[in-house]
């Protein structure tokens, strides 16, 4: 089946902001979404019909449909290396998003939400988008400690526990697991008990 993180959702979640003229973030992702629908997987064609050396986008859709290609990889690294040392962290979240649906795996895709996440709180200072970001993450997998610890960290600093909540109950009804889903009732009486605790806080401070 495929990847369980929705990229147009996300970006439409995230509200990304404009790269340059009247386009969007989220426009362009969900433009490299549709591509692969629009465009199956084909031969490496001619070289003139290959993106621009510089063209993003064109590589992101290009990789859409061909993901295992030696020339998207080399021009979307050079692209990428290129990014980062200007410090547009616009475009680097849409190189990374982009790269959702070509991924591998399950781990690989969380790596990617993990880097855009981190773009978000340390780049941007943007704590709701980085948040929302792992939230991704931990669908693809809710057994990972490290976003876990930092899911929870996020939803301390921002006060979105109840939708960190939401997130555990889903997946402890949706557990098949017996020893899993214990656990994670047990983690939602915990982050219910926090959430309880600050709310009170709260309270107390009018």
């Amino acid at each position: 089946g495929g990847p369980a993180v929705e990229v147009e959702d996300l970006c439409a979640g995230l509200r990304l902001h404009p790269v340059a003229g009247d386009g969007s973030l989220a426009d362009a992702v969900s433009e490299l979404v549709g591509a692969a629908a629009a465009a199956p997987p084909t031969e490496l064609p001619p070289e003139e019909e290959l993106p621009a050396p510089d063209d993003l986008e064109g590589w992101l859709k290009y990789l859409v449909s061909n993901p295992a290609s030696p020339a998207a990889a080399a021009a979307l690294a050079s692209l990428e290396s290129r990014i980062r040392e200007w410090k547009d962290w616009d475009k680097l979240v849409l190189l990374l998003l982009g790269k959702l649906d070509a991924a591998p795996d399950s781990h690989a895709r969380v790596e990617l939400l993990r880097e855009v996440a981190g773009i978000f709180e340390q780049e941007v200072g943007d704590l709701g988008k980085a948040f929302h970001t792992l939230r991704a993450g931990f669908r693809e997998e809710p057994a990972n400690d490290e976003i876990t610890l930092d899911l929870e960290r996020l939803a301390g600093a921002t006060g979105q526990w109840s939708d960190l909540l939401r997130d555990y109950t889903e997946q402890a009804l949706t557990q098949k697991d017996k020893d899993l889903a214990i656990a994670e009732w047990l983690r939602i009486a915990r982050v219910a008990q926090r959430d309880a605790a600050q709310a009170e806080t709260a309270v107390e401070a009018l």
